[in-house]
């Protein structure tokens, strides 16, 4: 995180009351206590990002697509697809589902920045 000044100047370290003449990155709780203000890319970063979330879910799901075109000897994933018929079957219900698929995906990652 990246803080400032009213007047605009960069307070991206503080001295350390420890370790006089040593600086570490300044803290919210720094910024809270001076009336800093944070920069606009920290301000940013707690913005969702859909199309960053549309990617990923895009590098997934052909990841999964790669996986599927793989060898056609028995598969087994934690032991509930053990035949190519179970798992083409399985990747032909993936894809008919895509955009439930899609939502979920964006929901675990959405969970996952909080």
């Amino acid at each position: 995180m990246h803080f400032y000044t009213q007047t605009g100047e960069p307070r991206h370290f503080v001295e350390m009351k420890t370790r006089p003449g040593e600086v570490r990155p300044t803290r919210t709780t720094d910024a809270k206590k001076e009336g800093w203000v944070p920069s606009v890319t920290t301000i940013l970063d707690v913005l969702g990002k859909p199309a960053l979330i549309d990617w990923k879910i895009d590098q997934h799901l052909k990841q999964a697509y790669a996986f599927s075109k793989c060898s056609t000897d028995k598969i087994s994933v934690h032991g509930h697809l053990d035949t190519e018929e179970k798992y083409l079957r399985f990747i032909k219900d993936m894809t008919e589902n895509e955009s439930k698929v899609r939502s979920l995906i964006a929901k675990l990652i959405k969970e996952e920045l909080k």
